[in-house]
Parts: structure tokens; sequence; C-alpha cells
């Protein structure tokens, strides 16, 4: 009896509300239009942007051979196989790497090609060539002065702090710890720029790495290499002296002469001694570099995009218009609240 009860007020209930909002349909229809007007106008003033996307794997360092050469296979079904890169730039810090500021300026030096034979950087790019919604006016109040600063990692001017978050903030880059796998977005206002800067941020970000991994075994190798360079020189004057003095005393029996041209072919020998075994260590020294040199694979390349990735225009007018309905109705309910009570229990009546 009570589930009846409770049905038939609910009955009542809607009974009244549906003429009232039915006598206020004019106004829900205004209030609906004018809110996705709005609405309209706001989402088609911001500018639409592209994303393109990266991804690679990098080699697993910790791996034998036998496991390195199973690694990236077995990345790409889902599955690590080791204990990671001992490295201190593991790939779970590579965002930190790439949303830093000297990475940024970097990168935000680099030229990129507007059209055919107009090149500028991706700061004047980010700085000049953007569009910008009618309500924004920061641009009027930027300084001229500050836009022709240097770009100084440790020294940003309010302008320059400006162009390197929206930098950052159009750049993603996530790391699955599962497989190590290296997803890196760019979006950009056109399709064009954003997948070059994709494709120059990976290349980018593989140089820091390799750098990185490698500098210092790239400095023993220059230090070898002076070393053969020394030990050559020293070995070729060791030849010299040797063999003009053997020269000049072909016909002399005497104990000292022949003495003298002993120690000249020990110190001949020791030169070479010396000249072979850095040669060796160089070869070592380059086949260590070899070794230690990081592979990343590119699984794919940042693509031109087709579509635009943002805003999404008619899911945002969609929302906007299921939000003004239920905002005009929830206003005339709530407006009406006592006046529907009144009613209500008029009719229970």
């Amino acid at each position: 009896m009570e589930e009846m009860a409770e049905k038939d007020n609910k009955q009542n209930f809607l009974d009244v509300l549906v003429p009232l909002l039915l006598s206020k349909k004019l106004f829900i229809i205004k209030f609906c239009a004018i809110f996705i007007l709005i609405s309209i106008v706001y989402i088609f003033s911001i500018p639409r942007k592209y994303k393109s996307t990266v991804t690679m794997l990098p080699e697993m360092t910790s791996q034998t051979d036998v496991s390195g050469s199973l690694g990236a296979l077995a990345s790409m079904a889902g599955v690590k196989i080791g204990g990671g890169s001992k490295d201190a730039i593991a790939p779970e810090f590579y965002p930190k790497v790439l949303s830093s500021s000297v990475f940024m300026i970097d990168l935000l030096s680099m030229e990129i090609e507007l059209k055919p034979g107009k090149k500028v950087t991706l700061y004047d790019y980010l700085d000049k060539y953007q569009k910008t919604p009618w309500w924004d006016i920061s641009e009027l109040f930027s300084s001229k002065k500050e836009q022709k600063a240097p770009l100084d990692p440790l020294r940003l001017t309010k302008q320059q702090q400006k162009i390197v978050k929206a930098m950052q903030n159009s750049l993603f880059c996530m790391v699955d710890k599962k497989t190590d796998l290296i997803t890196i977005e760019v979006s950009m206002q056109d399709s064009e720029i954003a997948s070059f800067v994709a494709n120059k941020i990976q290349e980018r970000l593989t140089e820091y790495i390799v750098n990185y991994r490698t500098s210092k075994l790239r400095n023993d190798l220059d230090y070898i290499s002076k070393v053969v360079d020394e030990t050559y020189n020293e070995y070729k004057e060791a030849e010299r002296e040797y063999v003009d003095y053997a020269d000049s005393n072909r016909d002399v029996f005497l104990e000292k002469s022949i003495q003298k041209a002993k120690s000249l072919n020990n110190q001949l020998q020791l030169s070479y001694t010396a000249y072979s075994q850095a040669v060796q260590q160089k070869q070592l020294a380059k086949a260590r570099l070899q070794e230690h040199t990081p592979v990343f694979v590119v699984i794919q390349p940042g693509t031109v995009p087709l579509l635009p990735s943002e805003p999404k225009r008619v899911i945002f007018v969609f929302v906007m218009s299921v939000f003004a309905f239920v905002l005009s109705t929830g206003w005339v309910v709530l407006k009406n609240l006592y006046l529907l009570e009144f009613m209500h229990k008029y009719k229970n009546k």
C-alpha cells in the first residue's frame, strides 16, 4: 500500500511539473538558445590544434646479450625482461628531461619552415605566429624589449617564461613502466609543424641520452687518441734518431758507438711497444663506446595529422546544450517550488 501511495504521489508531482515546464517553454527555449549561441562563439574562438605522436623503445642496458636481443620483442608484447637501466637518467625521468628549461631553450632555438623559403625559430613561431582567442589581450602588454633578449635558461624574462610554459603545455611525454615504451605527443596549431617538432624532439632526446650515456667513454677515447698521437710522434722521433746514428756510424766499431746504437735501438723498441699498446687501448675504447651507445627503436614516427585533436567543438556544444536545458529547467523548478508544493497538495485533497 505504501509503495502504491508513493507511486501515486510521484505521478501527481509529474502531472504538476510537466504543465509548469510547458508553460515556461518559451523561457527555456530562449535561455538554451542564448546559452548555446554563447558556447558556439566561445568554442569557435579557440584555435584548433593538431597532435602528432611518436613512440620509441630504448635499449635495456642492464640485460645480458641474450635478454637484450629478446628485450625489444618482449617489451612490444607487454613484458619487461630484466631490472631496467642503471643510469641516473632512467626512462622514467625522460618526461622531466623534456620539461627542463635547458631542453626547452635548446628546442625553442631550432628553426622551422613556415613556408618555402621562410624559416623562423620555434620561439618566434610560438611568440608571433600563433592565433589567440579574441578575448586574450595579453599581447597588448607584452614588451618588445623583452622579446629581443637572448634566451638564457638561468635568466628568463616574463615573455620568455610565457613561451617556455606554452611549449611545455604543448608537449606530453609518457613512459610505460612495464615496457619502457616512450610516447611523445606534440600539439600545435599547424599539422606540419606538429609532426616536424615531434620528430625533432625524439631526435634531440635520443641525442641527449646518447651523449649522457657515452660522455665518459668519449672522454676516455679522446684521451687515448691523444696518447696514440704522442706515442706515435715519440716512436717516429726515436726511429729517426736511430736511423740517423746508424747511417753515420756504419763503419765505426768502437764500443762506445755500439752501446749508443743499442741504447737508441732499445729506445726505439720501447717507443714502438708504447705506441702499439696505445693503439690497442684505442681500439678497446672504441669497442666499449660502441657497446654502451644506446639504441632507440622508433616504433611510430610523428606523422602529419589530418584532423584536429582539440577543441572538440561538437561534443562541447552538445554538453553545453544539455547543461543549458538542465540549468533552465532547474531554475524554473526552484523558482516555482512553493507553487508546485501547493498545487501538489491541492490535487491530493
